[in-house]
């Protein structure tokens, strides 16, 4: 058996214990790299300024609850490559009994048909075209059956393959159960006081012809000026300077996106959980006006998000902070795989549209089993 498909057979395992781990790898870098905690249970953590001053691998719900808290997997062992990683799994004691966390939750009662997505659509767009808000995120959970053969390491080694701009990741905890993502959205990265992010938002079908421009229409155009807006307002309250990259379109799997970076200052490194409470969520996943938004979505969505709009990644004060908004996700279960995907809504969306555009992102996902 080859190194590789050793490391495979032992993160399959590994998602079947009571361990906390994480892997996940850059954009644009080759190296993937495993966070590591030996006993069962992760930090939880209620608010997300409590991540002030603290270190490790971080998956964060979108709505903070507790039975979906924020996780901390602290760093006992933090890998860079697969000779380091293969070498330190080799030494582990794997048993092979089932954990059931994350395992739960009925899917019957939760599931995200068409016509189930195009009533929530209907009552958005009713509260978006009342002018009760600028902009809403509508979101959805679609379920497959898990086959036999499905490898979670083998999924997030195509995902690698596939997608080397985003950040991609395998994360299990006995609180989250296993969940997977390819996502291309920065929600804070950097560090030593100098830290970048970035509003995205704005989708269409990525064009085979690469030679074509993409033609943004008013609609796109509007709902990214809303984020990098937003964005805007939080680091003139937060940051020591800043300034605002010119706005481009990012490629993100079968799908395009309008993509404005920010670079900043933000010398009180201890502080970061303050700044994401405040970051978190974007209006690239929410809504504004913000606050009210974030309620009318729990209220009227009509399932559970869990950690999909959430944020994951690795946190650090003193370091590398790579955190990113947990996009084009599944959670992976023992019988099923639950893959989510959501749009941003405007008074102008038609519903169609709306539909196709999640049904394009959930590509990103399906591509790679």
């Amino acid at each position: 058996m080859t190194d590789q498909l050793i490391h495979i057979e032992l993160i399959n395992k590994l998602t079947q214990t009571n361990s906390c781990f994480a892997l996940y790898r850059l954009p644009g870098e080759e190296s993937v790299r495993l966070v590591y905690q030996a006993s069962e249970q992760p930090t939880l953590i209620r608010s997300i300024s409590e991540l002030n001053n603290r270190e490790g691998f971080v998956f964060a719900p979108f709505q903070i609850t507790d039975q979906h808290p924020l996780l901390l997997i602290n760093p006992e062992r933090h890998l860079a490559g697969w000779e380091a990683i293969g070498a330190f799994l080799s030494t582990l004691t794997i048993n092979d009994k089932e954990n059931t966390a994350g395992h739960t939750s009925d899917y019957s009662t939760q599931k995200n048909t068409k016509s189930t997505y195009l009533a929530a659509f209907e009552k958005f767009i009713e509260a978006l075209q009342s002018g009760r808000f600028n902009k809403l995120v509508l979101s959805r959970c679609a379920a497959i059956a898990r086959q036999p053969e499905f490898s979670p390491a083998e999924a997030f080694l195509r995902a690698c393959a596939k997608y080397p701009g985003a950040f991609v990741y395998l994360c299990h905890t006995p609180v989250s159960g296993t969940w997977m993502g390819s996502t291309p959205e920065v929600l804070l990265k950097g560090g030593h006081a100098a830290y970048q992010t970035v509003a995205l938002a704005g989708t269409r079908k990525a064009k085979t012809d690469c030679t074509t421009a993409t033609r943004w229409d008013h609609k796109n155009k509007n709902e990214q000026s809303l984020v990098a807006l937003y964005l805007r307002e939080v680091l003139s309250r937060n940051a020591e300077s800043w300034s605002e990259e010119k706005t481009e379109t990012l490629t993100a799997g079968n799908v395009v996106h309008l993509k404005t970076g920010f670079s900043f200052s933000y010398p009180n490194t201890s502080k970061l959980g303050d700044l994401l409470q405040q970051l978190h969520p974007t209006p690239a996943v929410c809504g504004l006006p913000k606050e009210e938004a974030y309620r009318f979505i729990l209220a009227e969505e009509g399932y559970d998000r869990e950690y999909y709009s959430g944020f994951t990644g690795y946190l650090s004060a003193d370091n590398q902070t790579d955190l990113y908004v947990n996009l084009r996700c599944m959670k992976i279960e023992a019988g099923e795989l639950k893959l989510f995907a959501g749009g941003g809504l405007l008074p102008s969306s038609n519903r169609e549209t709306e539909w196709k555009e999640t049904e394009e992102k959930l590509k990103t996902m399906r591509g790679i089993l």
